[in-house]
């Protein structure tokens, strides 16, 4: 392919000068969100391993539609609650809305069964059920290499809450999704994400009237106002290659890219309903919603990054989950604090991204993005209109994914989890989802790591 192969993502950052882009290609405009995402998968599964909340895989096969004139019931009376119905009727639609990752520009036939079963959907939740079609839409263009799901499989935690104000109900709840590609180089890749979903009676019909993202949190924490006076080894003591020349320590990416995929996972439970995220909890505290940056963290240590003591948590050189009482350093579990721990001393920043030259060739800055390497960091910045320029989220490269010869990194990442995720369908979901469910505008800045270091 010719260096001057400019991806889908460039090209609509060109044309709307970065600026809450829709990601259009054509007439489309997909509607759907990352969240770091980036940004990811059951690594032996195959395609089924993630049923829906009943029946075998890729059906939607929540059986709960005795419609009455095109209505949906509130079966309250004969099947335990509204409680029940409201619940199962969310994991239909979110199951249904799954289905549109192998169906570029559906997900019709899904959606459909269930209206035909008697539900109501209403506008807004009805285009935001089309977001992983028109992603896929994208992903199957020729120009991306025709790139597309054969098979998807959904399932759901059982920690989803339903709360009722009058007629109305507001469900909050994750589910895990994964996606076997139709290129079996890149592998299978497994999401997990929480949605927020409003549904209104109205009599004994219930109609699903709003549904988005849940916010994702913020792992950044404040940082004393004096910069560490501490001198980068890599700018004081660099060799002519840029490497160190007291380099003691080796980065073994493969090591750190083996755990991050381990624990990057969503899976099932044994009795193939209820899904999980995976989570090192036998080593490590689970941080929940904000473990982005303890996951990578974890990642780093396990390819060799040694861990640096001391008593001071706050301590910008100090890097460890254990400090005295066990407790981690901000360096280890905060965004922020990690990017500028690995600029000082194991990596080097090259660029932000959206590119201020969205025409940028192969070994220009704009570029750096797409030419990380597995074990490599990408962060994110997301602030409401205009990013602050303090780093919000981690994800690690995991993988590379070569389509039409233009090669681009796979990611992983926890809160919510992405494993082996293609970088391009991972920022066109942030750019959408993020930007139009709750007013984010993602910046990323990538870190590539140096494969030894002194400090």
């Amino acid at each position: 392919m010719s260096s001057r192969y400019v991806p889908p993502v460039f090209r609509e950052v060109a044309r709307h000068g970065g600026k809450g882009i829709g990601m259009r290609i054509g007439k489309r405009s997909p509607l759907i969100t990352l969240g770091l995402a980036a940004a990811l998968m059951i690594p032996a599964a195959p395609a089924g391993a993630l049923p829906g909340p009943s029946g075998p895989a890729g059906e939607i096969g929540v059986e709960i539609g005795f419609g009455r004139g095109g209505k949906f019931l509130d079966l309250s009376v004969t099947l335990g609650g509204h409680k029940r119905v409201v619940l199962e009727l969310v994991k239909e639609y979110l199951a249904a809305r799954d289905q549109g990752w192998r169906e570029p520009g559906g997900p019709g036939t899904a959606m459909a069964a269930i209206e035909a079963e008697g539900a109501e959907i209403g506008n807004q939740a009805r285009t935001f059920a089309t977001g992983p079609s028109k992603v896929a839409a994208e992903a199957s263009a020729a120009e991306e290499g025709d790139l597309h799901a054969t098979g998807v499989d959904t399932g759901f935690f059982d920690d989803a809450k339903v709360k009722f104000k009058g007629r109305t109900a507001t469900v909050t709840i994750t589910s895990g999704t994964l996606l076997t590609w139709n290129d079996t180089a890149l592998g299978d890749s497994s999401l997990s994400d929480t949605y927020i979903v409003t549904l209104e009676r109205e009599g004994r019909t219930w109609t699903i009237t709003d549904a988005s993202y849940a916010p994702i949190p913020s792992t950044a924490a404040p940082k004393p106002e004096t910069p560490s006076s501490t001198t980068s080894t890599t700018e004081a003591k660099a060799a002519p290659d840029g490497v160190s020349t007291l380099a003691e320590h080796t980065y073994d990416r493969d090591a750190a890219v083996a755990y991050a995929l381990r624990w990057s996972t969503v899976y099932k439970s044994r009795n193939g309903i209820v899904v999980h995220e995976a989570r090192n909890t036998a080593e490590y505290d689970d941080l929940g919603t904000t473990n982005c940056a303890n996951f990578v963290s974890q990642a780093l240590f396990a390819g060799g990054w040694p861990k640096r003591g001391g008593w001071n948590p706050r301590d910008p050189s100090n890097w460890t989950n254990d400090l005295l009482q066990n407790s981690p350093t901000r360096t280890w579990v905060n965004a922020n604090w990690l990017f500028d721990f690995a600029i000082e001393y194991r990596g080097y920043e090259r660029n932000f991204w959206p590119p201020s030259d969205p025409t940028a060739e192969p070994g220009d800055p704009d570029f750096a993005v797409w030419e990380l390497q597995p074990g490599d960091l990408l962060f994110a910045d997301w602030d409401t209109a205009v990013p602050d320029g303090v780093q919000d989220h981690v994800m690690i490269i995991t993988g590379t994914y070569t389509s039409q010869g233009f090669t681009e990194p796979t990611y992983s990442q926890n809160s919510p989890n992405r494993h082996n995720l293609p970088l391009s369908i991972g920022m066109k979901m942030a750019y959408n989802g993020q930007y139009l469910d709750h007013g984010y505008q993602p910046v990323y800045t990538p870190v590539p790591l140096h494969d030894t270091f002194d400090y």
